[in-house]
Order: C-alpha cells, then structure tokens, then sequence
C-alpha cells in the first residue's frame, strides 16, 4: 500500500492562525492608519508610490492565505505526486518561508506607515528577501521531480538525473545571488538588485541548457 502525503499538516495550521491574526490586527489598527498607505520603494529605498489602505492593509495577508492553500494542494494535482513524499519536509520548509516572507512584507507596509520620514526600506527589505533565496536556494538540491516547484524545463521533467544535477547547481546560483544581494547593502544597495537579478538570470539560463546537455548524456546522446 502507498503511503499518502498529508496535504493540510499541523503547521499549516499554524500558518494559518499566525495569518488569521494579521487580519485581525488590520482591523483592530484600520482606523488609526492613514487613508493612503507606502505600496512601493525605489533602489534608494525611498517611497515612491502609495495606496489606499482598504485595499493595501489587506492584501498581503490575503496573498499568504491564498499561497498556503494553494501550495498545501499542489501536490494532489500533479502527476509526480507520490515523489512529494521523498520531500516532505523540504515542501513544507517552502510554504513556511514563502508565507513568512508574505507576512514580513506586510509587517514592513504596516511600519512604514507609521514611520514614513525614518524608514528605509533597504535595510529591511534586502537581508529578507536576500535570506528567502539562500533559504530557498539550500534547500533546491533536495526537491524531487515535480511540476510546480524547482527548475522545471522540458529535459529536468523528463530525467531525474537530469533534475537531481540542474538543482545541485540551481542551489548555488539562488545561494550565491542571496549572498551578493545581502553584500550589496553595505556598499551599493541601489545596485545589488542589478546584480542580484543579472546572476539570477545567467545562472537560469546556464542551467538550462545544463539541463538538456544532461538529459541528452542520460538518454545516451539520442
């Protein structure tokens, strides 16, 4: 008999109540919030855009609950489904962090609104978001053929030799571009996003002619 993946698990739960609590604090804190509220920041770090707040207050919680749900049911939906129990643990450190960082987003609308003049996003939003690709790019090597999550191309879905070596280095390349993006807050933080997205880039398109170069060597050159 098959083992069956839990698709709702404890800590979604808590996921759950942790967003659920969010919505509440919104509510409780609406009307002591002003009516347009920070939504966007240039390189500088400085506020360059804003909107209202009955849409904006609620939209990244909203963004986090529809993700979990979404995520937590993936697995049932695609054909790969049974190797999701030979990443478990690794699928579900992926809804924790991509969640979190929803939530972390929010947690910095909501700060900024209250301080505008002293607030710098750089600083709060590089070493998060720098973190979540190290996180993620870790944790890359260890995920299993899917259709959803990892460096899917039409060679990595149809090899799982061709999958297992394209994330060994997809890992290093996400780990890699956290680290110079976090670097880059200490010297150029107008500049880091460049760099983080230019080694993003290269490194996707390398591995993904990695990718077929593997498969055909797994296919024995055919």
């Amino acid at each position: 008999m098959k083992n069956k993946l839990k698709f709702w698990t404890k800590v979604d739960n808590l996921l759950l109540f942790i967003i659920f609590c969010v919505f509440g604090f919104s509510i409780y804190y609406y009307a002591k919030l002003p009516d347009k509220i920070p939504v966007h920041w240039n390189a500088l770090g400085e506020i360059d855009r804003y909107g209202p707040k009955y849409i904006n207050l609620f939209l990244l919680p909203g963004i986090s609950l529809v993700t979990l749900v979404i995520m937590s049911y993936l697995p049932k939906m695609d054909p790969f489904s049974q190797n999701y129990l030979r990443f478990a643990r690794v699928f579900q450190v992926f809804k924790v962090v991509i969640t979190l960082f929803f939530l972390y987003l929010y947690a910095m609308v909501v700060y900024a609104s209250f301080n505008e003049y002293s607030f710098s996003a750089n600083v709060f939003f590089i070493p998060a978001f720098s973190l979540l690709f190290i996180i993620i790019g870790y944790y890359l090597p260890h995920l299993k053929r899917n259709f959803f999550i990892g460096i899917r191309t039409p060679w990595t879905l149809s090899s799982d030799e061709s999958w297992d070596r394209s994330h060994f280095w997809a890992g290093r390349v996400f780990v890699s571009a956290g680290i110079l993006n976090l670097l880059g807050l200490f010297f150029k933080p107008e500049w880091s996003f460049t760099i983080f997205i230019s080694i993003l880039v290269l490194g996707i398109i390398g591995i993904t002619v990695y990718s077929y170069l593997v498969f055909l060597k797994d296919r024995g050159g055919k």
